[in-house]
């Protein structure tokens, strides 16, 4: 299947990044698929929608819009637990209710997101959890034409996801999903309080931070000695506005106990993306090596025509002199012809004048007599 841009496809070259990106949120919300129905709306090839079957989950379901991706879906992803099927996320008709339903990387991809979270409030469970994610238009930047993503209807800004999001769930929490890399092991003030911190944390917008990016996954309380506000600091998530946000909601006041089921993976892909910067890495130097080369044939190449040049500007000085030389030599033989010239018409005429003077000097009858 071609990756187009539209929705990721596993082994796209060159797509490493993104493909974390993805499984980090699936592999945030496996902890909640545990021996639960699970549906994945938008659910693209089915690597995710895999994934969260692959936590033991009652049955999921995993359904797309498209039908190619859900026939690459079906040939590559199989579960016991698992399903697809063909379906506009717009008009979800299933008479299922479930405990899980996820939707990452879709609502900016409709006309209609209402419908679409109308859809996912009639299908959830009174006590299930809807988890979905979308781009943060303060810091989503596009590579398409303008700068703008083709396959995109619309894109949010926290306070407009979160008033979408509370139209239709009572309980919304929204988090931040970063790229956050290194390891912190001096004091510092914007780190005070948030224990050991290795790959960053994935924060709520308010309140006290119970998601914990160290190895182990432990929580702990970020929200004092960061800010006096007690909101968590800008440290803890590397700083500024998240390039997407993850909201979970519910029908019901539950978020406090299913957070600590979620799996913050800001480390899940440390190794893959290791892997690919390495990776690339190589293929830089490899690509350098090869330029250098290249390099270095068009230095011998440009040696060989420099020599070929000053052959040639040697031979065009001997013909310009062979030629001075011969412009010379015509010259001289113009005016050699131009003397020979005179001469003959010299000689033409004293030739005419002896004639006119023999001739007037014969005497008479001298033609009869000679005949």
């Amino acid at each position: 299947m071609e990756f187009t841009g539209e929705r990721y496809v596993p082994g796209a070259v060159g797509q490493e990044e993104l493909y974390i990106e993805h499984m980090s949120r699936y592999r945030f919300a496996r902890g909640l698929a545990a021996g639960r129905r699970v549906l994945d709306v938008g659910s693209g090839c089915g690597y995710g929608t895999y994934h969260l079957a692959a936590g033991v989950a009652e049955l999921t379901l995993g359904i797309d819009i498209s039908p190619e991706a859900v026939a690459f879906a079906r040939r590559n992803y199989r579960h016991p637990s698992l399903s697809f099927a063909v379906m506009d996320a717009s008009r979800l008709s299933l008479r299922d209710r479930f405990h899980l339903v996820t939707c990452f990387e879709l609502i900016e991809h409709v006309e209609d997101a209402q419908a679409v979270l109308k859809g996912v409030h009639r299908v959830l469970d009174d006590s299930g959890v809807f988890v979905v994610s979308t781009p943060n238009k303060a810091t989503y930047v596009a590579g398409g034409e303008d700068g703008k993503n083709p396959f995109h209807v619309r894109e949010y800004y926290r306070e407009e996801f979160e008033d979408l999001l509370a139209g239709t769930f009572p309980s919304v929490r929204i988090l931040g999903q970063h790229w956050v890399e290194g390891m912190a092991l001096n004091p510092h003030p914007a780190l005070v309080g948030c224990g050991e911190v290795r790959a960053g944390r994935l924060l709520e917008d308010k309140g006290p931070c119970p998601i914990d990016l160290t190895d182990n996954g432990a929580t702990s309380d970020c929200s004092t000695g960061g800010a006096d506000d007690g909101r968590p600091h800008s440290g803890c998530i590397g700083g500024g506005e998240p390039p997407y946000f993850i909201a979970i909601c519910a029908k019901r006041d539950v978020l406090d106990d299913v957070i600590p089921s979620l799996s913050p993976m800001a480390f899940y892909g440390r190794a893959v993306r290791y892997d690919s910067l390495k990776k690339a890495a190589l293929e830089l130097e490899r690509e350098f090596d090869l330029r250098g080369e290249w390099a270095k044939g068009l230095d011998r190449e440009i040696d060989r025509k420099d020599k070929t040049i000053r052959s040639l500007q040697r031979e065009l000085a001997e013909l310009r002199n062979q030629f001075a030389g011969r412009g010379r030599w015509a010259e001289r033989l113009n005016g050699e012809l131009r003397q020979s010239g005179a001469l003959v018409e010299r000689l033409a005429e004293e030739n005419r004048h002896l004639r006119e003077s023999l001739t007037a000097q014969r005497p008479a009858g001298w033609n009869k007599v000679s005949k």
